[in-house]
């Protein structure tokens, strides 16, 4: 797992904060304290436990001295500790909700039904998810840009994380269950792929692919349209027009 540079930070600053607690407690020790710290591992000892605020009391100060770097050390611990956890613990919870967030759940994979499946959000598919919401039409929405999903969910469409090329990814969608499947990649290659994907998936769906440029088109072509498969060409078809044609 990748650590983070605030923990990096926070655990650096912790380890300095025991380095130098040892150091010093080390140097005060022989006179400071109702016990005398002698050697460094006792003096790593007291410091580790004032850190943690566990407080056996086995050792404690006994001069001015020794009182001020005791709350010294215990403010420094406690800020750094705390820090460290906090940093630690957040990391940690933020990279589960990231895991979580744009992932379809159980409960609505098996919902799914007789929807339609955006795939991509390419300007043609942005402007189809508008009005299917504006019909009242059950739709998803399929990419592999969290931030574009982030976006789309904020606005409270059902969009969803998923590499489009990728047949156990778009398999959680029940595309053989869908009324339609539309493509609208920005890239000919990923187009290719998520039509034989989407072929092997759901092979009666009507699916309509959008070309936007003739190289994708002449792909699509050698690969040979199925009766229930579509290719549109951007120049010639407007968003509303593909709406009408999946009725």
């Amino acid at each position: 797992m990748r650590i983070g540079p605030i923990i990096m930070i926070y655990v650096t600053v912790l380890a300095i904060v025991v380095l130098l607690g040892t150091i010093f407690a080390y140097v005060l020790g022989p006179t400071n304290f109702n016990v005398p710290i002698t050697n460094p591992l006792t003096a790593l000892y007291f410091t580790i436990i004032t850190i943690s605020t566990v407080g056996y009391g086995d050792i404690y100060p006994v001069t001015q001295t020794g009182m001020i770097f005791t709350i010294i050390l215990v403010l420094a611990g406690i800020s750094a500790f705390l820090g460290a956890v906090t940093a630690i613990s957040g990391d940690f919870m933020s990279k589960n909700v990231e895991k979580l967030s744009g992932r379809i759940s159980g409960i609505e994979r098996r919902a799914l039904s007789n929807h339609h499946v955006l795939i991509g959000t390419d300007f043609i598919n942005q402007d189809i998810a508008d009005k299917l919401r504006a019909n009242k039409e059950s739709f998803i929405i399929v990419t592999a840009d969290k931030t574009t999903v982030d976006r789309y969910v904020e606005e409270g469409m059902r969009a969803y994380v998923a590499d489009p090329t990728s047949e156990p990814d778009m398999r959680k969608f029940q595309m053989n269950k869908a009324r339609s499947i539309i493509i609208d990649l920005d890239e000919n290659s990923l187009t290719v792929y998520a039509l034989l994907i989407v072929r092997k998936l759901a092979p009666n769906v009507l699916t309509v692919v959008v070309a936007q440029n003739s190289e994708i088109s002449e792909r699509i072509s050698e690969l040979g349209l199925r009766k229930n498969e579509r290719a549109i060409n951007v120049s010639r078809h407007l968003a509303g027009e593909i709406v009408k044609s999946l009725k």
